[in-house]
């Protein structure tokens, strides 16, 4: 069965980059805004990423078939973490209220970290990122 991942959050909390860094080992300090989805496959699991734009505004219908979701705040940005709420809603009201979700604090690598609770991780440096991997691979 293969697992629709959708990833949300504000602009510029790393949403790309963890992506990045789960399926290429890669990190770009440039910031891109950006959009995709393809197959992938991690631990022997079939998956589709949904990077999705953190601009409400830009914000498209949410794809059907989700199965999970990641929300994610920059652990420099209280305002990030503030619009966890707001995320959490819009997806609920969109896509299900019952689909399993994780909420990551990205950045931990940071001098500048002002926000950390729950999960935390660093794109940059890898930190964590197995717990994302366990998450997505999860059968529930």
């Amino acid at each position: 069965m293969c697992q629709n991942i959708l990833i949300i959050g504000d602009s510029g909390v790393g949403k790309t980059n963890i992506i990045n860094r789960l399926l290429n080992k890669s990190f770009n300090n440039l910031f891109i805004p950006n959009e995709f989805t393809k197959v992938h496959k991690i631990k022997n699991t079939e998956i589709n990423i949904y990077d999705y734009p953190g601009q409400l505004k830009f914000m498209p219908i949410f794809p059907l078939g989700i199965t999970k979701v990641i929300i994610v705040y920059d652990m420099t940005s209280r305002l990030s973490y503030k619009n966890i709420i707001g995320w959490q809603n819009l997806f609920k009201e969109c896509v299900h209220n019952d689909i399993p979700y994780l909420i990551v604090g990205n950045k931990s690598d940071s001098k500048n970290v002002k926000i950390s609770t729950g999960i935390t991780i660093s794109a940059k440096t890898n930190h964590n990122l197995d717990l994302i991997t366990d998450f997505i691979t999860t059968r529930q």
